[in-house]
Formats: structure tokens, sequence, C-alpha cells
């Protein structure tokens, strides 16, 4: 789930960042809003592409290379625990100032242990002296805010309630901002891709971005809960077909899963369906006809 966070100006001007491909630029900017609160994610070029380059036309191996020119860098740290691959960014306490940090749920480089959150680096930053030549620092020190980050939940803070008979105002009741979704419980990123650019390009013109990332963040989780990818590909025909709103489509994926056959209505065990309450009532008319005509025939 994307994040909101912050870049100062100083990033453009480090020599670090100077000294990468603008692709990579571009890759380590994305990585802030793709790791959680603690700078961690999974290391997965193919998670990694479809959060941070979900409308371009790179692949998971272009993602790849970004990902090493960082590492070089020491910009990020790739590392292992027990048989899955994890990264951070380096320096993440001094890069951003989290309000209220929801803890990881992946685990910390092993050769490090964790560190306290970190509020007052930026202020502990030694002067420069003039004419002496200015410390090199890594663009996660470099993009440290003056300001705590606003979050939904510190808005919501700054309105409070007010009590006037008491002349304050009522504690703020904090509020936690919704926790992201593991990789577990997404699908395979490729085949999410696949079922997504067979749908753009039966468009007559290019949807807009944000449907693009609606349906793609749809397609990758109804893939996580197990729904067969035909069943998917079915319900985007529908779908689009019926000019929905984008958020609707796993309806259209549920109504082809689980439609009834047209026609056969089932009423309860007892009764019959309509289709053969109209075929009974068909085949009594013909019996009444055919009765009707051998009368006839028996009184000429």
């Amino acid at each position: 789930m994307a994040r909101i966070r912050t870049v100062k100006p100083e990033f453009f001007t480090s020599l670090t960042v100077a000294g990468l491909s603008v692709e990579a630029r571009l890759t380590f900017i994305g990585l802030w809003t793709h790791v959680d609160d603690q700078g961690r994610c999974v290391d997965d070029p193919r998670l990694i592409k479809a959060a941070v380059w979900p409308l371009d036309d790179r692949i998971s191996s272009d993602v790849e290379r970004d990902l090493k020119e960082l590492t070089e860098s020491s910009l990020i740290l790739r590392y292992k625990v027990g048989e899955r691959s994890y990264l951070c960014v380096r320096t993440w306490d001094e890069h951003q100032r989290i309000n209220r940090p929801t803890k990881s749920k992946l685990p910390p480089p092993p050769e490090s242990p964790e560190p306290p959150p970190s509020r007052s680096s930026a202020s502990s930053q030694p002067a420069e002296t003039p004419g002496s030549e200015p410390e090199r620092k890594s663009p996660a020190s470099e993009s440290v805010t003056a300001h705590a980050r606003l979050t939904e939940g510190s808005l919501a803070e700054r309105k409070g309630t007010g009590n006037r008979e008491q002349g304050r105002e009522d504690p703020p009741t904090p509020r936690r901002p919704p926790e992201p979704p593991s990789d577990r419980d997404l699908g395979d990123p490729g085949q999410a891709e696949g079922i997504v650019a067979t749908w753009i390009q039966s468009c007559h013109r290019r949807p807009p971005r944000q449907v693009i990332n609606d349906v793609g963040r749809l397609v990758l989780e109804m893939l996580g809960d197990g729904t067969a990818p035909g069943d998917i590909e079915h319900g985007i025909r529908i779908w689009q077909a019926k000019g929905s709103n984008p958020r609707t489509l796993p309806s259209f994926v549920n109504q082809v899963m689980n439609a009834r056959p047209r026609n056969v209505v089932a009423i309860d065990d007892h009764r019959p369906s309509i289709t053969d309450q109209r075929v009974n009532a068909a085949l009594e008319l013909g019996r009444q006809m055919q009765a009707e005509a051998d009368r006839k025939a028996i009184g000429s």
C-alpha cells in the first residue's frame, strides 16, 4: 500500500544521487512509498515493479538493475532471513519522520540491531565551517524534513472536539492507519500484469492512470484470494461492457463465478422451475387441442 512520504530539495543536489541513473533515482524515491514505516519491504523486483512502475513498459529485470545501483551506492541494504529476501533503506530514521509509525512485520537486518527511532537527528547535524569541504551525506540524511509528516490521524487530532464549558479541548482520539497487506495476501504480480495488459489492449483508448491502478490492485488481490484468472478476465469483460466504477470489478467476477443459468429460477425443493412450468403448460394445451380434434372426427 502506498504511503505519503517527503522529499527535501537537497535530494536533487546530492552527489550520491547524481551518480545514479535517472531510472534508479525514481526507483529510490518510489521505494520510500513502498516500504513500511521502518523502511523495509520484501526484496522482490516483481513486487517493486508493480508498486513503483505500474504503468511503464519496464520489466522486473530493469528494476533489479536499479536495486543493484542503489546497493552499490550504499543507499539500500539487501539481506536474507531464512529463505526470504528483504531490503531496507539505510538511515531510514533520519530519512523520514513518521508520526505514530506502525511496527514492521518484517525482520530487521541480522547484522544490525533495530535502532530506536530518532526525532532529533536533523537538529543534531553540525554546521559547516566556511571554506571547509562539506561532508558527503547520503540522500537519506539529506531528506530530513523540518516538520513532522501530516497523516490522516494527525489531521483529525488538530480538529478536536472542544470543551467550551471547561475552557479546554478534549484529548483527541488517535486513529490508527489501516494495516498494509502482507505479501501473502497478493497473487503473482507477473500474472496480474498479463491480465491488466490484455484488458488495456482491448480498450479503444488507454484508460486513465487511476483506473489502471485500481484494476491492477484488485486483480492482484483477487489472485491472492485464489480466484481463477479465467474468471477474472471474464468478469473484466462484463465490467467493461457495463462501464461501471472500477471498484465494482470484484462483484462482476463474483457474478461470473456464482451466476445461475438464465430462465431457470429455483423456487424451492418441491416446486418445478419456471421453465418446467411453461413446458408443462404447452404440453397440456397440446393434449387439449388433440382431444378436441378427436371429438370432431368422431362426430363427423
